[in-house]
């Protein structure tokens, strides 16, 4: 059923894959596992785990709640960017009717009344001619900035670099440090629940992780766990990790309830990710709007001060 109704081709034909080796023998973690490059490794491995603890459909369950989440928080970041995308395209269409059709044409009529061309027209008249005359060296130079940033940030200092940066920016570092916990929280929680060690469990999180500097903060507190000392000790010894998760992970670790406290974590990191993000959303409005406006009014004093110099001169 799930084959007939997939409107994905690769999804289509793993699933028709994975029936084919069921039907002949294979067992269903087996059967997924051929097909890593359709489905996640945390889905891969709680389908394991339920498949040996025979509660396979609780997680089935868990997994899509977990999904719905993830789906959720991306579509309120698609939201929040969708609005300054849109006003960005439309003020730089204005720009360039400014800049190219009223511009020149108002130059043309001053300049035959014998108005002098105030020095700040000249200067966005220069530096458009400049950008026409040269356009294939300003687009090298960018796809050339454009490579030598994808390069240094694929090496690993470059990678470390930015990814410290991105949790150390204002009010973004802050939203993007609360959405790794929060993934964080929900599949650890999710892997430890369907049964799998805690040591399994940080190296499938560990390895979900894409930020640098909280991979391996992770993968030192995995260490500590694997040297016999408790999950909590190298967490408060790390910075990177907030003091709420350390102290909620100690009450788990105290109470052998763990799973459970990574649960409510989870949840609260979900609940703060949508305030942030709706905060913001009202706060990038404004700002790109005053940014915007700034840029419009410098075009349009450029092309008003002919204008005022004429009507002065009559």
């Amino acid at each position: 059923l799930l084959e007939e109704q997939s409107q994905d081709k690769r999804l289509t034909d793993a699933l028709r894959t994975i029936r084919l080796d069921i039907a002949s023998g294979s067992s269903f973690t087996d059967a997924i596992n051929k097909h890593r490059t359709v489905f996640p490794h945390e889905f891969v491995h709680l389908v394991e785990a339920g498949e040996l603890a025979g509660e396979l459909s609780t997680v089935f369950n868990q997994l899509a709640v977990y999904y719905e989440k993830e789906d959720e928080l991306q579509k309120k970041v698609s939201e929040a960017l969708m609005y300054p995308a849109i006003i960005g395209s439309v003020a730089f269409l204005v720009v360039l009717a400014l800049l190219f059709v009223v511009l020149p044409m108002l130059i043309q009529n001053f300049s035959s009344f014998g108005v002098q061309i105030p020095a700040i027209t000249l200067a966005v008249l220069d530096a458009r001619d400049f950008a026409v005359k040269y356009w294939y060296a300003i687009l090298a130079l960018i796809i050339g900035f454009g490579f030598a940033y994808r390069w240094y940030f694929s090496t690993s200092v470059g990678k470390w670099q930015k990814d410290l940066i991105m949790l150390k920016v204002p009010v973004l570092g802050n939203l993007n440090k609360m959405i790794v916990f929060a993934r964080f929280c929900r599949i650890f929680g999710l892997l430890l629940d369907s049964g799998i060690s805690i040591i399994k469990s940080l190296d499938i999180c560990e390895r979900l992780v894409e930020n640098v500097v909280i991979k391996r903060s992770l993968a030192k507190s995995r260490t500590a766990v694997e040297s016999g000392r408790s999950l909590v000790e190298p967490m408060k010894e790390n910075p990177i990790f907030p003091m709420m998760l350390v102290q909620m992970i100690a009450v788990g670790e105290s109470t052998g309830n763990l799973e459970n406290s990574l649960g409510h974590l989870a949840d609260f990191y979900d609940k703060e990710v949508n305030f942030a993000v709706g905060s913001f959303t009202k706060l990038i409005e404004p700002i790109t709007i005053l940014i915007l406006a700034v840029i419009v009014l410098f075009i349009l004093v450029s092309v008003y001060l002919p204008m005022i110099q004429m009507m002065t001169q009559i």
